[in-house]
Formats: structure tokens, C-alpha cells, sequence
């Protein structure tokens, strides 16, 4: 297992409580590293929106102030497309004291597609008169320059560092082309792939966990 980490910070999928990821922090518990979870914000704070200038950007600033205060070697768990918040984060610290970063069902590039899905797979909403509209104005909340945001991040970081993506092949919110698309460009990163199949949105452990946890260990064995 990975020598001198002290601490894993896990960044929530959206809307994510602590119980949630919950299998994740006690795989890391029972490996006796203890486990921060960054308090994200999803509701939309209008009023600090004029400060950050989107939710991407509140994020990063959010996540970054939870690195700072843990500054122990670590590695970063993160999960979804807020893992772009993250990549921006690191590639302004350049990683350091963080050992790796896993990244589960995202980030992904087609962010706008992704938001579509979210609101008509995950909330059920199929009216076009309503969908369209409010994929859009979320899209704009949320970061338009999400995309080349997230590839720039990536393109930032520094040589040889590891990352691990482990991706659903049945994924209907963000697909694995999505995923490779925001790493697939840098020759500098240190980049693993954990394919899973039958996979859908983050329920690769709890579904596929005996590869899933095997890929943890050989990757964490590694870095």
C-alpha cells in the first residue's frame, strides 16, 4: 500500500452526504487512514456567484481551502464532474504533498450533455419547455468553460504524477469517452484506467467490488 500518506480527502459526488461514501471511507479506515470529506455547496448562492463567477469556481475555492488546512501527504478520492474543481485545484498547487488522485465517474468533457442527462435521467424531468431552458441556465451557473477548463487543468500538472479513473461502460450520465477525453491529451500524467463493463453511475464498488478494490490496491501499490 502507498507509504506516507497519512490523510485521504474525498471530494462528493453532487448533492452527496458523508453516508453515501461510506463504503469508500471504510476501505480507507480499515487501512487505519483517516478520512476528511469536503463539504461542497449545491445550492446555488446567488450572492457569492458575483464573488466566484460560477459553481465550478466556488468549488475549487472550497476544496482548495480543505487542502490547505490538511497539509499532511494525502491522496485526493474524488467523485463526478466536481473532480474537474479538483484537477484545477492541484494544478495550482501542483500537487503538493498530494500523492495521487482517483477520480470515479468523471470528470468529462460534453459537460453541457452531462448537465441534460442529470436533469432528465436523475430528476425526471421530460418537458422540453422546461428541460432545455433549464440545462442551459445551469450550464452557464455551473461553468461554461467547464470543458477547456477541466483539459487545461490536466495539461497543467506536473510529470509522472498518478491518477486513476475508474469508469462505467453503461454510465448514462457521463460515458467513459467523456472521461478519457479530459486525460487522454497529456503525456506528462501518470494515467490508469479501470474500465468496469457493466458499470453504471458510481456504483462500481458497490457492484463490481472485487475488481474495483484490487485495481485501489495495485494502483495505491504503486504510487
Amino acid at each position: 500500500m502507498m507509504k506516507g500518506v497519512s490523510k485521504v480527502i474525498m471530494v462528493p459526488f453532487f448533492e452527496a452526504k458523508r453516508a453515501q461514501l461510506q463504503r469508500h471511507i471504510d476501505f480507507f479506515e480499515r487501512l487505519g487512514i483517516p478520512v476528511v470529506v469536503v463539504d461542497l455547496t449545491y445550492q446555488i448562492p446567488w450572492l457569492q456567484l458575483w464573488r466566484f463567477g460560477s459553481m465550478r469556481s466556488l468549488w475549487v475555492y472550497q476544496i482548495e481551502q480543505v487542502i490547505k488546512n490538511h497539509p499532511e501527504p494525502k491522496i485526493i478520492f474524488s467523485f463526478s464532474n466536481p473532480s474537474s474543481a479538483v484537477l484545477e485545484v492541484l494544478s495550482r498547487i501542483q500537487c503538493h504533498n498530494v500523492k495521487a488522485l482517483i477520480c470515479d465517474s468523471g470528470p468529462g468533457t460534453g459537460f453541457i450533455y452531462s448537465v441534460f442527462k442529470l436533469l432528465k435521467h436523475y430528476r425526471g424531468l421530460t418537458n422540453p419547455i422546461l428541460l432545455y431552458p433549464l440545462t442551459l441556465i445551469l450550464f452557464l451557473v455551473w461553468g461554461p468553460a467547464w470543458d477547456w477548463q477541466t483539459r487545461r487543468a490536466v495539461a497543467r500538472l506536473p510529470d509522472g504524477f498518478p491518477i486513476l479513473t475508474i469508469e462505467g461502460g453503461r454510465d448514462p450520465l457521463i460515458s467513459p469517452d467523456q472521461i478519457d477525453d479530459v486525460f487522454c491529451h497529456s503525456s506528462r500524467i501518470r494515467w490508469k484506467r479501470l474500465l468496469l463493463p457493466e458499470a453504471q453511475h458510481l456504483n462500481g464498488l458497490k457492484d463490481f467490488g472485487d475488481i474495483y478494490l484490487a485495481t485501489l490496491k495495485e494502483f495505491l501499490a504503486q504510487c
